[in-house]
């Protein structure tokens, strides 16, 4: 099995999560650009 080496998330991520409400879930479907960037 491969290691996998956690990082801290980038902030602009962080703050794309925290938008979540009622109406509208963080997924990995709907990450766009620049967050999407930033994770890989």
């Amino acid at each position: 099995m491969k290691q996998i080496e956690k990082r801290t998330e980038p902030i602009g991520f962080r703050r794309w999560l925290e938008r979540a409400n009622p109406d509208w879930k963080p997924s990995y479907d709907k990450l766009q650009s620049p967050q999407k960037g930033e994770l890989h």
